[in-house]
């Protein structure tokens, strides 16, 4: 096991007991407007600040693409903490959330580290 990214803003950008994170998702997204135009959602962007400031555009965003089943999502987001050139991959197995550990798709974190060199 190479290790589990613990969730950094866990009760600070959204809840986190598992019971209330679930209960504001649900919500978010069932007040979110499903835009039916877009029915190949192969890529979205979406803010990443505490659900209070941007839960409602988020639940937007992942609105659309949300009924279908992906083998493999790709975040890509900045590092607010350091600053360096390039790409950072975390190669662990998994993150962990309030709702469970979420796993890595290992054979492409390896592909893209060893394509970078």
């Amino acid at each position: 096991m190479k290790g589990i990214r613990e969730p950094a803003v866990a009760g600070m950008f959204y809840p986190a007991s598992a019971a209330k994170l679930k209960e504001e998702i649900n919500y978010l997204l069932g007040e979110a407007r499903i835009d039916k135009q877009f029915t190949n959602v192969v890529g979205i962007v979406s803010p990443h600040a505490g659900y209070v400031y941007s839960g409602k555009t988020a639940a937007l965003a992942f609105n659309s693409p949300l009924k279908k089943d992906y083998n493999t999502v790709i975040i890509i987001s900045p590092s607010h903490r350091e600053y360096f050139r390039g790409i950072s991959i975390f190669d662990g197995d998994a993150y962990r959330t309030p709702l469970g550990d979420v796993p890595l798709n290992n054979e492409m974190i390896d592909k893209i580290i060893s394509d970078s060199k």
